[in-house]
């Protein structure tokens, strides 16, 4: 292989892991929730949202991995661009100064969400939540991951009555220990197509407590909601050693407790 060119190698690869990366991050900054994605089975370009992230998180590997290769075969050159005119090296020239305080800026920024970085993530939010008007959230989170039987209690039915309904309405299922979304990719549909089946039939979750998409509402939300006053859902939490506002978010809570939302609300409801 005395053609093969080592440098060029390296380089083009770089170049097509770029690629990809700036590609799948496009994708995912637009891409919904994950429990919309899993709920609709959404697909762009034929993949899932899964599979963008595995793609998203192969080419970083493959990026670092040429990134240091291409430093080794372009160390000289790199330290070229660190020489004064005297040319003597000096790690901290005007460049290398302008380079970590651009990166600086943008990590301190991305910490404290302030702009200009925190329109970008407000945007990328906002389309996000686009995909939220057009499609039906899960009953409750990770509703696709459940098994027919747990799925049934939030019916409060049974799962022969669940698998007799989804059988009539044309859906096999070929164990009752299936979930939701294994009995989707059997019948090449959604989780989202297989609970309007079971609506059709009279069943559905009706316990907003259980529905999703509760952890990114506020604690005055909730309290709305639940038609408490926000000073008395905030009292609730102290008396249990908990701090927050009326701004803090649900799933901060029950990030902080080790908690799910569902338990967190009750927190807030329940004297």
């Amino acid at each position: 292989m005395k053609d093969f060119n080592m440098r060029s190698f390296v380089s083009l690869t770089l170049t097509v892991s770029l690629i990809l990366l700036v590609f799948t991050g496009v994708v995912l900054y637009i891409a919904p929730a994950g429990r919309i994605a899993n709920w609709t089975n959404w697909v762009i370009f034929g993949l899932s949202k899964e599979t963008h992230q595995a793609i998203h998180t192969t080419s970083s590997f493959l990026f670092v991995f040429f990134s240091a290769w291409h430093i080794v075969l372009n160390g000289k050159a790199i330290l070229c661009y660190m020489k004064n005119k005297a040319r003597k090296t000096v790690i901290f020239t005007k460049e290398m100064v302008a380079a970590l305080a651009l990166v600086v800026f943008f990590f301190v920024s991305t910490q404290y969400n302030v702009p200009p970085v925190s329109m970008i993530m407000e945007i990328g939010d906002s389309l996000k939540a686009s995909w939220e008007e057009k499609a039906q959230n899960p009953p409750f989170s990770q509703a696709e991951s459940v098994p027919l039987e747990d799925f049934a209690k939030y019916l409060d039915s049974t799962e022969n009555e669940v698998v007799t309904l989804l059988e009539q309405s044309g859906i096999v299922v070929q164990d009752n220990e299936m979930t939701l979304e294994e009995i989707a990719k059997e019948n090449n549909m959604s989780p989202q197509q297989i609970y309007e089946q079971v609506e059709k039939q009279g069943l559905q979750v009706v316990d907003k407590e259980y529905r999703s998409g509760q952890g990114s509402k506020t604690i005055a939300q909730l309290a709305e909601e639940h038609e408490i006053p926000v000073e008395v859902a905030l009292q609730r939490l102290q008396e249990k050693g908990i701090q927050a506002s009326a701004s803090t978010r649900l799933q901060e809570i029950a990030l902080q407790q080790n908690l799910t939302s569902h338990d967190a609300i009750i927190l807030i409801t329940e004297p």
